[in-house]
C-alpha cells in the first residue's frame, strides 16, 4: 500500500482532493478504521462536505459535482468490484498496473483522471 501512496502522493496526476478521496474510499473497503479516519478529516479539511464522507461510509453513492471527483470515486468502485481488480496490492505493472496508469498518469504524462471513465475535457496521454 506504501508504494501506491506514494504514487498517487507523488507522481500521478490526481489533486490532493482526489488522493485523498481514493485513499478515504480504499480505506472504507478495507476497513482501515484508522486510516479512514485520519483522512476523513483531511478531505473535511479540503473542502469535502461530511454527507460525502458519510455516504462513502455508508456503501452509498456520494453526491460528487466536480466530474473529475466523480470519475475517480466511479474507478475505485468499478476496479474494487468483484473480477474489477486485484484482490490484493501488486507492484506496479503486475495486472492491476495498466488500468490505474491509465487512470492516474505516469511520468509527468497529461492523462487526466476520467479520461478512462468518458469524462468530457479529459485526455489520455499516448505512448
Amino acid at each position: 500500500m506504501e508504494t501506491i501512496g506514494t504514487f498517487l502522493n507523488k507522481r500521478s496526476s490526481l489533486t490532493t482532493r482526489e488522493v485523498e478521496l481514493v485513499i478515504v474510499i480504499i480505506a472504507t473497503q478495507w476497513q482501515g478504521e484508522y486510516v479512514q479516519a485520519a483522512h476523513v478529516k483531511m478531505c473535511l479539511d479540503l473542502g469535502y462536505p461530511q454527507d460525502v464522507m458519510d455516504a462513502i461510509k455508508n456503501g452509498e453513492t456520494p453526491d460528487l459535482p466536480d466530474a473529475r471527483e466523480k470519475a475517480v470515486y466511479d474507478l475505485c468502485q468499478i476496479a474494487m468490484a468483484p473480477g474489477g481488480g486485484a484482490s490484493r496490492p501488486r507492484r506496479a505493472g503486475g495486472s492491476a498496473g495498466p488500468a490505474w496508469v491509465l487512470f492516474v498518469g505516469r511520468d509527468g504524462d497529461e492523462t487526466a483522471p476520467g479520461a478512462a471513465a468518458g469524462v468530457e475535457g479529459t485526455a489520455v496521454s499516448k505512448r
